[in-house]
């Protein structure tokens, strides 16, 4: 059989669900192909070793990490050399999966997921000479519970219970297309209107969850509707009187917080389902008053979808340009809603944060990435719940590209910001402050810069220019 090109497959499930052998047989199948075996990494600590399981905590966790990233660099290397790299790792429950393949920076990537009934498991634990189980405390019913409950259902998801190995093997062949999870890598940019329509259905299909999500509390933000971070009241000072606009807005808890300190707002979001719930939020709080409008338009329309108006204030918040297509295109529309004598202000995660991989600073993506498409069914305000859009098209946002996109569109920079803290878990090290809400590197590590704020002015004199 001819290889599928320079791909990673990785085949996972339970112990004893039959990786090993499968996995091998599979790379025997292809022209040039190799077996990484994940345990081998494991197998290379002679002392301080800590398997997962009770008791194993954060140290188990680290080093289930740190072999997967280990098995994942080796099965990069064979790809890139041309060869088809069968990995088998146990990589399910929670994010283990999702981290596994995005620590994979060959494309195409493959998952096959091995799933057969406990009670088979049970019998393969019982006649192998190795005991998965026993040592680190685990049952076959706890495994699979997780496998199937806490996994993402990426790739080809197989039950091969009443299959020999090269069974399994035939049907992962005839069904391989059904096992591709990322068929493009950095530099794979999808056209501009394609990005933009498949991130709104990735967002318009989670509103409903993070609508009624403890992750965005609605109900406590209606107890206090202010969630303004204080670095942005120390950058933009009092708002009482001011006008301002909110670019991609979401549920619109920013954008009310900014209401409650005193600016008449309004939010703006390319996700209709989003919007309508912003507007049910702010009609909770009694500030569909004239306080608080919302508009659903995608940010390149803005300014046809505002009627022409200017603001005093225009902001865009935490976790937004990432998702756009055209950085020089939305400096030029946001710009072009600055009023003279205002000021655009952008609050946003680090560029520099993205060049590394999820789990440790080892550096996975290119800082000047144009964007990606990603597998992502899933959402970071849920519970592993899966969805039916399951891409997202992020890309990296350089920081002297966003300076020079903004001072091209005639605004002056006030001020530039780096902060060493962050507001969510980027990495599983970062220590959380439980009175700032804040997630910060631990004193044994050197400080990076995690969030980056800018504030530039039109000034008084100087009239926006419509976008081209």
């Amino acid at each position: 059989m001819t290889d599928p090109g320079g791909a990673v497959i990785l085949v996972t499930g339970v112990q004893a669900a039959g990786k090993s052998t499968v996995a091998a047989l599979l790379a025997a199948r292809f022209d040039r192909g190799a077996h990484v075996q994940g345990d081998v990494f494991l197998r290379m600590i002679r002392t301080g070793g800590v398997a997962m399981g009770p008791g194993g905590g954060e140290a188990a966790e680290a080093q289930l990490r740190l072999r997967h990233r280990q098995s994942a660099v080796v099965a990069d290397s064979f790809a890139a050399a041309g060869f088809t790299a069968v990995a088998e790792d146990n990589a399910y429950g929670e994010t283990w999966l999702d981290d596994w393949v995005a620590a994979v920076r060959a494309r195409p990537v493959y998952v096959v997921v091995l799933l057969p009934d406990p009670e088979v498991v049970e019998a393969r634990e019982a006649g192998r000479d190795k005991a998965a189980y026993r040592p680190a405390g685990h049952t076959v019913a706890d495994l699979d519970d997780a496998l199937r409950n806490d996994t993402s259902r990426l790739g080809l998801w197989v039950d091969n219970s009443a299959q020999t190995p090269e069974q399994t093997v035939d049907e992962i062949l005839v069904r391989l297309d059904e096992a591709l999870v990322s068929g493009g890598g950095a530099g794979d940019v999808p056209a501009a209107a394609e990005w933009v329509a498949t991130n709104q259905r990735w967002w318009d299909e989670r509103v409903a969850m993070h609508e009624a999500s403890p992750f965005y509390d609605l109900d406590g933000f209606v107890a206090h509707p202010d969630r303004i971070r204080p670095f942005e009241v120390e950058d933009l000072g009092d708002v009482t009187g001011k006008s301002l606009v909110h670019l991609q807005c979401h549920l619109g808890t920013d954008t009310i917080s900014w209401a409650t300190r005193g600016a008449t707002v309004v939010g703006l979001d390319f996700s209709v389902p989003a919007v309508e719930a912003a507007r049910r939020l702010a009609a909770r709080l009694g500030y569909d008053d004239g306080r608080a409008e919302f508009v659903a338009a995608d940010v390149y329309d803005a300014p046809a979808a505002l009627g022409g108006r200017t603001f005093d204030v225009v902001y865009t918040g935490l976790g937004a340009i990432s998702w756009l297509p055209d950085l020089e295109r939305w400096a030029e529309v946001a710009c072009s809603l600055v009023a003279p004598g205002g000021v655009l202000y952008l609050a946003e995660f680090h560029p520099f944060v993205w060049v590394f991989s999820d789990g440790e600073l080892d550096v996975a993506v290119d800082y000047w990435d144009p964007g990606t498409a990603y597998p992502s069914p899933w959402t970071y305000a849920g519970d592993g719940v899966l969805f039916d859009s399951d891409v997202e098209v992020l890309r990296n946002t350089p920081v002297a590209d966003v300076v020079n996109a903004v001072v091209a569109n005639g605004l002056v920079v006030e001020h530039l910001g780096e902060h060493p803290f962050t507001y969510f878990k980027r990495w599983p090290f970062l220590l959380r402050d439980e009175t700032t809400g804040r997630y910060e590197m631990p004193p044994d590590r050197p400080r990076l810069p995690l969030i980056l704020t800018l504030r530039a002015r039109r000034p008084a004199s100087a009239a926006p220019a419509p976008p081209s």
